[in-house]
């Protein structure tokens, strides 16, 4: 398809960690709200973005899922 992996060093902000995942999704509140009831753990709120509405979460396995959407 037309998705983009991106791949980075670890920084002083960001630290090494299994995965860092960017998505594109309708609704970063909703989908944010179901993972974190899902179980997730917040690593930032939903806010707004010079890119859109973004928030973080970190899965179980310890993957953080960055979401964004269009504000």
């Amino acid at each position: 398809g037309n998705s983009t992996i991106f791949f980075a060093d670890a920084t002083e902000k960001f630290a090494a960690q299994p995965a860092g995942l960017t998505v594109h999704v309708n609704s970063a509140d909703e989908t944010f709200r179901k993972a974190v009831d899902a179980g997730a753990t917040i690593v930032a709120e939903v806010s707004d973005q010079q890119y859109g509405r973004s928030g973080g979460i970190k899965d179980p396995f310890g993957n953080t899922w960055w979401l964004i959407s269009e504000k």
